[in-house]
């Protein structure tokens, strides 16, 4: 008897290769020893910095804010910046109150040969009352002193650089509201590249852009950074209602790019965001990526930053994709041209049949839907019985076991599910479905996001192209319609 379950099992061990892979390479690099060049970032330095600036709380308004205020203007005046400060009353409306906050804003700046338009890196320097700010801002801040010195080091760049330490970004962004609203060098300002963390670890992110993208994320993917980017992140952030020190930037009309990273969230805006807890080897990243990023845009005619959105995403660890997104359309028509090229032929050689694909297109969405809510309860039924995990963000120790856990839960209702609904209808039938499914949603998602369908897309561009084949090729050689395992079509 011919093993039917093998090609099941090969499937699996892809699949289980394949993610490997994928989480494999989405890690960040190894925190380099350091360099024997100057003008190279060192991580060492940083993590140095890191230790004096974040070993204690220090939000805004107390001596220990002041305290690493002053470490920070004597360290950019001893790598001979350009340092002043900016201490005003940020005052903006918020909802049905006034928002007020005392801050001063450090800006350190270095000056360009042929200067353009000026490049703005920006992280803020308090922290949470109760957080001692390592990861969430400490992590940006010694990025942009160590990624200063390797600069002055350097070759001289093109256009102006400023680094600006903002304050009280934890109430509400007061200190980069304060310099949109009031400082003479926004008019200066042609690009603005910040970095943020919601965390201690974990690779560092393009979490947010501009619109009419193209440009930017362009010289992002030539800038020689460890690039981890998708569209869909851009897509979703702009309905979110977060928000960081480049969302005034960005409402200014100002181009940019949000940098973060969100591994370690345990960690966020809580007591054990110290040095200790910070991954070497994302601070190496963070700084490298600022690095890069600076010296490619410093060098660069920043006179005209804006060009029509680009889809981008990663496929696999550094290797990055991007092109114009007014190409989707090209590829959603393809797509819906082979659903129903794939169909014709599978109906047409009695491989589909109508109750089967019926079945199909009501089933998936009903299992997803079934397992979204089998999940939420899971969750709950956790945090009943662990009181302490339904705190300010519900989070837990090593999140990862736990997406095990559900990933595996999921796995197996859907896989029995389907065992079920292929001892009564054919493969085809099913699969011809799901397909509409997919190709639906896919044609929505574009409708709300144009720049992010690309997940759905080019799988389901591959899967039909090779459906239509398999069809073309059965209806060709047999006109016995596809029989499953159970025999049934």
């Amino acid at each position: 008897m011919k093993n039917t379950r093998k090609p099941g099992i090969i499937c699996l061990i892809a699949a289980i290769l394949i993610s490997w892979i994928c989480i494999y390479w989405d890690t960040t690099p190894p925190h380099a020893s350091p360099s024997t060049t100057d003008s190279a970032f060192n991580g060492t330095n940083a993590m140095t910095h890191l230790r004096k600036i974040a070993g204690q709380p220090h939000s805004t308004g107390t001596l220990a804010n002041k305290a690493v205020r002053e470490y920070i203007i004597n360290t950019c005046a001893a790598l001979g910046l350009d340092t002043s400060t900016q201490h005003t009353t940020s005052l903006f409306p918020t909802g049905d109150c006034i928002a007020a906050a005392n801050v001063y804003n450090i800006i350190a700046r270095i000056k360009g040969t042929a200067n353009t338009k000026a490049i703005l890196i920006a992280a803020h320097y308090d922290s949470q009352p109760n957080a001692g700010g390592a990861g969430d801002d400490g992590s940006g801040c010694v990025a942009m002193l160590e990624t200063a010195r390797a600069l002055k080091a350097g070759q001289p760049l093109k256009n102006d650089i400023i680094f600006l330490f903002t304050d009280d970004e934890e109430d509400g962004l007061h200190g980069a509201h304060a310099f949109v609203r009031d400082n003479p060098l926004m008019k200066d300002i042609g690009v603005m590249l910040n970095f943020d963390a919601r965390g201690s670890s974990g690779a560092v992110v393009i979490a947010e852009t501009n619109p009419e993208n193209g440009w930017i994320i362009d010289g992002y993917a030539r800038s020689g950074a460890y690039r981890n980017a998708t569209s869909l992140n851009y897509e979703v952030y702009k309905r979110l209602p977060n928000s960081t020190d480049y969302t005034p930037f960005k409402q200014a009309g100002i181009a940019g790019l949000n940098n973060a990273f969100i591994g370690g969230f345990v960690n966020y805006h809580a007591i054990t965001d110290i040095p200790d807890n910070i991954d070497p080897n994302t601070i190496y990243q963070e700084g490298f990526n600022m690095l890069a990023e600076a010296r490619y845009f410093a060098n660069q005619d920043i006179t005209k930053t804006t060009a029509p959105d680009y889809t981008f995403f990663n496929v696999v660890g550094d290797w990055f994709v991007r092109y114009p997104a007014s190409l989707n359309i090209i590829f959603l028509v393809i797509t819906n041209i082979l659903l129903i090229v794939a169909l014709a032929i599978g109906i047409n050689s009695k491989q589909v049949r109508f109750p089967g694909l019926l079945s199909g297109l009501l089933a998936f969405p009903v299992i997803l839907i079934i397992l979204y809510f089998l999940s939420e309860g899971v969750l709950r039924g956790i945090r009943i019985a662990s009181p302490l995990y339904q705190g300010y963000y519900s989070n837990t120790y090593h999140p990862g076991y736990y997406f095990l856990a559900l990933t595996g839960l999921g796995v197996a209702i859907f896989s029995l599910a389907y065992r079920w609904l292929l001892s009564r209808f054919s493969m085809p039938s099913l699969l011809a479905g799901t397909l509409i499914v997919l190709v639906l949603v896919t044609d929505g998602l574009y409708v709300v996001m144009p720049t992010a369908i690309y997940f759905l897309c080019f799988p389901l561009l591959i899967l039909l192209a090779g459906g239509s084949a398999t069809f073309f090729r059965r209806s060709a050689s047999t006109s016995q319609p596809f029989t499953n395992t159970f025999g049934y079509t």
